[in-house]
Formats: C-alpha cells, sequence, structure tokens
C-alpha cells in the first residue's frame, strides 16, 4: 500500500498561485500528476438545497494547502475504470466524426450531404464516394445535384440497388416535408 498525502473524505482549504480559493472535501488525488478533486460546495445554492461542484486541481499551481479535517475513516477508493468500455466508446466516436468528415463537400448542397449521411449509413461510409458535387453508390450509381430521383444515372433502370436508392431518397424527401 502506498502513501495517499490526501485521502479521500479529508477536507482541505487550497489558494492558487492565480488567487483563486478552493475550499472541500478531497473526492481523489492522483500523485503521479499531482492533481487533486475536490468536492466543493456550489456559490448558487440559494434555494436551501446544498450543491456541489467537482474543481480539479492541479498542486503544481498551488501555493497553499491547510488542512481543515482529516478523514474521519478510510473511504474505499472510486471503482476501476473499465478501460475496454471507454475505448469502445473512443472507437464510435471517432467512427462518427470520421463519417461527418467524409460527408462534407464543398461543392454539395445541404440536401447532398444529408443524403450521404443517409446512403452512408445503409451502405457504409466505405462505398460512397464524392466526385466534385455528385455522390457515386458502389462505383455503380451517380446522384447529381439537386439530388432527386430522377438525377440517378448509371444503373439498369430495373436494378435492385436503384430501387432501393430511390426508397432512400423517397424517405428523406418525407423527411424534408414533415419539417
Amino acid at each position: 500500500m502506498s502513501f495517499n498525502p490526501f485521502p479521500i473524505g479529508m477536507h482541505l482549504h487550497v489558494v492558487t498561485c492565480f488567487g483563486d480559493h478552493f475550499t472541500g472535501e478531497v473526492v481523489t488525488y492522483e500523485h503521479s500528476v499531482k492533481m487533486l478533486m475536490l468536492r466543493c460546495r456550489s456559490k448558487d445554492g440559494d434555494d436551501g438545497v446544498a450543491r456541489y461542484n467537482q474543481c480539479l486541481i492541479n498542486l503544481d499551481f498551488c501555493k497553499d494547502v491547510t488542512i481543515l479535517q482529516e478523514a474521519e475513516i478510510e473511504a474505499e477508493p472510486p471503482a476501476r475504470l473499465n478501460l475496454q468500455r471507454l475505448d469502445h466508446r473512443l472507437e464510435e466516436t471517432m467512427e462518427q466524426r470520421k463519417l461527418m468528415l467524409q460527408t462534407r463537400n464543398e461543392y454539395a448542397t445541404p440536401r447532398g450531404r444529408q443524403l450521404f449521411r443517409l446512403l452512408s449509413q445503409q451502405f457504409g461510409p466505405n462505398e460512397l464516394v464524392w466526385k466534385q458535387s455528385k455522390i457515386v453508390v458502389l462505383q455503380q450509381l451517380t446522384i447529381v445535384p439537386p439530388y432527386r430521383m430522377c438525377h440517378i444515372h448509371g444503373a439498369k433502370r430495373n436494378s435492385k440497388l436503384l430501387h432501393y436508392v430511390q426508397r432512400l431518397i423517397e424517405q428523406l424527401d418525407k423527411q424534408a416535408n414533415s419539417n
């Protein structure tokens, strides 16, 4: 067991080198980066209900730390983070941002970007490409502005892909009309 100078539950008063004052209870302390998290009483709790803020304080930027009250009992440390779940959320967020960046095109109209997003949800972002203001789907269909059903080129008139993309454009039209 390692030494922890700021156990959970200890009450402190901290003055930063910027002149800020924080008084509160220690939530956690990370010694490797000298970061302290305090649970401080909020200043906007005028209605009689106690409200608290979580304040992160870098002890490298503090000029005074005063112990107001020792921790009564050694509290249980907070539960460990589920790093696998955090990694999964990070990957999902990165994919969403990548998709949003792919929909950006300086030549396309807002409707074109909206259609590109809808199509990429159905086919996957790797199956769509921008060619100037045109959307190319599965290297078989080309949709040109203003991105209506009659502006689809390059497929046989009875193909399943053509009918599917037409239904998606219909769906987009219904959403636009309902708003």
